[in-house]
């Protein structure tokens, strides 16, 4: 069988893992010890963010641009407007940003955003590196875990798929959309009587 694969958003909706977050990241630009002065470029990210918040999407991202006008080396500015721009359905455009940033000075939030837009690309070897460079400083992961698994499988490399969910599914045998993902993708894999005892333990029984 032929894997269907979703848009990135809903195979991330590992949705039990999800926790309620701002769009973009929030990030806090330097202030001088001691002074009450807020710079300019503090204000102005301030006010990027407050618009956002107020669902002015182009109205922050005009902001964002003033930002980067004045100092393009801003790492903030630009990991937010890359989350901001990929919201608003101009991925080619984050994807810029973020690749002119060396990954090792992205942070997660940079690293997730860029990781979404090669999924949506269909870059999955792309994708595959930057959810390895995650979890090489966060091990324990388990969003990035299930993303890997999800791009593993997208590339049938459906052993080690199927490994990094054995071990999600260990952690969360309770957990109802990551066991239909593990069924999903044990199918497959053409572990058909293993699918098919996953997908029953996830159905209410019927009489």
């Amino acid at each position: 069988m032929t894997p269907v694969r979703y848009l990135p958003v809903l195979c991330i909706a590992f949705l039990s893992l999800a926790t309620p977050a701002e769009t973009v990241p929030a990030y806090d630009l330097p202030v001088e010890a001691g002074s009450p002065l807020i710079s300019e470029k503090s204000a102005r990210i301030q006010m990027a963010r407050m618009l956002q918040k107020d669902a002015r999407a182009q109205e922050a991202i005009a902001e964002y641009r003033k930002l980067l006008a004045d100092d393009p080396s801003l790492l903030p500015a630009r990991i937010e407007l890359a989350g901001l721009l990929t919201a608003q359905n101009q991925p080619a455009e984050a994807r810029k940003l973020l690749e002119s940033i060396p990954v090792e000075k992205l942070d997660r939030d940079g690293l997730n955003i860029l990781a979404s837009i090669y999924e949506t690309e269909g870059r999955f070897p792309d994708a595959e590196k930057i959810y390895e460079e995650i979890l090489k400083a966060s091990p324990g992961d388990q969003i990035a875990r299930f993303r890997l698994s999800q791009v593993l499988s997208w590339q049938k490399k459906y052993p080690e798929a199927v490994r990094i969910l054995q071990t999600l599914v260990q952690e969360r045998p309770t957990d109802i959309q990551l066991l239909r993902h593990y069924a999903q993708i044990l199918g497959w894999a053409g572990r058909t009587k293993e699918s098919l005892e996953i997908w029953k333990k996830t159905l209410p029984a019927r009489h």
